[in-house]
């Protein structure tokens, strides 16, 4: 599960006067930029999110569901080095959703995908816990 908030802020379209009185919808601010420096920050923060999630995990071999809208889980899957990141997401945003959803919804995901190891394995923690069985 990756929970965060993007750094920055988005660019509103500005709304420009012309000199008829009218309003002129057609300038936009920013530069490119802008947006790449924005999702600089983001690939930062979710570089600390893998190592976060990898170093804990690094004995593990259950399944990792991220939760995101789309931009981002796509970002996360660039910089996640976890082997055992499962190709479905929790698609939306994670924010505002009770706990007990987001488990539930992370669950439909790792029942739904296709097993990695061999049919009827379990994955165990570093522990030894089953954190998942398919």
């Amino acid at each position: 599960m990756v929970e965060y908030a993007t750094a920055g802020s988005r660019l509103a379209k500005p709304v420009e006067r012309s000199s008829l009185g009218g309003i002129d919808e057609g300038v936009v601010f920013g530069t490119s930029t802008d947006r790449e420096r924005e999702d600089e920050s983001v690939r930062h923060f979710l570089k600390d999110v893998d190592k976060g999630v990898t170093h804990p995990l690094r004995d593990d071999t259950a399944p990792l569901v991220v939760a995101g809208v789309e931009y981002e889980v796509e970002m996360y899957r660039r910089v996640n080095t976890y082997p055992h990141l499962l190709e479905q997401a929790v698609h939306g945003s994670p924010d505002g959703l009770p706990e007990k959803e987001l488990y539930e919804r992370g669950w439909e995901v790792v029942l739904q995908s296709p097993p990695e190891p061999p049919c009827g394995k379990r994955w165990r923690n570093s522990k030894g816990r089953v954190t998942a069985t398919v």
